[in-house]
């Protein structure tokens, strides 16, 4: 049986979820707590900020089974790192106070270094979740 992790709260059973007629649910990555925004690499790894575990992750497929079957943790001890985007192969966290930069992120996993983007973020904790993201522009 499969369960979405919602921390302290009760946990749900993939079966109590309605989905369309012709569609399946399943689990890419589990034990990833409070899972909020995704960003994917052009190499195909999902990249996700866990809010209020402080954490961001890195999941692979490896075998393109649908499910990741390795995975890295890219930063931890956060305060909750919620937005994550990408620009070119650089994957930009944002903090409640601080956006973080990852140069080249998908070659240097085993051991991440952030840098510090931008950081005169408020730091007010309700509500200071961030989304982040790039548009593309024609000039």
């Amino acid at each position: 049986m499969y369960y979405w992790s919602l921390g302290s709260a009760a946990k749900i059973s993939l079966k109590q979820l309605t989905i369309p007629t012709g569609f399946n649910i399943e689990f890419f990555a589990e034990d990833v707590v409070n899972a909020r925004q995704m960003a994917l690499s052009h190499s195909g790894i999902v990249y996700v900020g866990s809010r209020k575990a402080g954490k961001v992750y890195a999941l692979k497929d490896s075998n393109n089974d649908g499910k990741a079957d390795q995975r890295w943790l890219v930063a931890g001890d956060l305060n909750m790192p919620s937005g994550l985007a990408f620009k070119g192969e650089d994957l930009y966290v944002a903090d409640v106070s601080k956006i973080l930069k990852f140069t080249n992120i998908d070659t240097n996993l085993k051991q991440p270094v952030a840098e510090l983007f931008f950081n005169d973020l408020p730091d007010d904790n309700h509500h200071g979740w961030k989304f982040i993201g790039f548009a593309l522009m024609e000039i």
